[in-house]
């Protein structure tokens, strides 16, 4: 017979999916032992133990069970540690929580600590259940991904070329409608110089350019500084959403706004 581990902290609930008549299988992320798949059994039934408990969003205190070598394991107690009610009930932060966790549920490593991973999903649910949001949706949504980024060591070169570390100067359009852009390649890594951008053209890599307001804007979201300004709050988002589209080689759900757009 294989060996149980038990397992008892706070987790956030990833995705749900219902098993047999009443139970569900949840997908929780906890800080200390990764993410963990619990069947709950009875979830359905009002009388259940777990009635009421496992929504998305919700912080919860979980205890469970599960084979060393994973696998499916069990749920025995779970109760709610803070209601975050006010997601939901608005599309915007519905849709960027959703993100939030859909792309939380791609990276997170199996019974490996995720404490950094876990506490930046807390901290833009907080963010978004606030009464009053600290910033534009998209602006909050860009400074988890930028720190997703950051954890996973993919956050693009915004200032210097990402293949010689040298200046990358931006120019400036003839049109003057968004302000100079800047060389941008994904698969070199980042913002490029010109020479580095003839470079990784010659060499078959796809590169275009992006307003380096925009790439500020990232950076500053990454520095915790979400933009105020909805138009770069969402290009800043954009830029983070397609950079990791790309390097996690998947297109998210929540990130299939963006699939039309040149990848960057």
């Amino acid at each position: 017979m294989s060996r149980r581990v038990r397992g008892t902290g706070p987790a956030l609930v990833l995705a749900r999916a219902p098993y047999g008549e009443s139970s569900l299988v949840v997908r929780v992320l906890t800080a200390r032992h990764g993410p963990q798949r619990l069947l709950a059994r009875g979830a359905h039934r009002a009388k259940s133990a777990f009635a009421w408990t496992l929504d998305l969003f919700d912080e919860l205190d979980l205890r469970w069970s599960a084979p060393e070598h994973g696998g499916l394991g069990n749920l025995e107690a779970g109760t709610v540690r803070a209601r975050r009610r006010r997601i939901p009930a608005d599309l915007g932060r519905y849709r960027a929580a959703l993100c939030g966790l859909e792309l939380a549920d791609l990276v997170a490593r199996p019974g490996e600590e995720e404490g950094p991973l876990y506490a930046s999903l807390s901290t833009l649910l907080d963010a978004l259940q606030a009464d009053e949001l600290a910033a534009p949706v998209d602006g909050l949504l860009a400074a988890f991904e930028a720190r997703l980024l950051e954890d996973l060591g993919l956050m693009p070169a915004l200032e210097e070329c990402a293949v010689c570390g040298g200046a990358a100067p931006a120019d400036q359009p003839s049109e003057r409608r968004s302000g100079p852009r800047a060389p941008f390649s994904a698969g070199a890594g980042g913002r490029l110089c010109r020479t580095c951008a003839l470079e990784a053209r010659k060499a078959g890599r796809r590169v275009g350019t992006l307003a380096a307001r925009d790439l500020e804007a990232l950076r500053h979201a990454g520095a915790g500084t979400p933009p105020m300004d909805p138009a770069r709050a969402l290009a800043a988002h954009e830029i983070a959403a397609r950079f990791l589209d790309y390097h996690l080689d998947t297109l998210p759900r929540t990130h299939q706004r963006f699939a039309s757009s040149p990848r960057p």
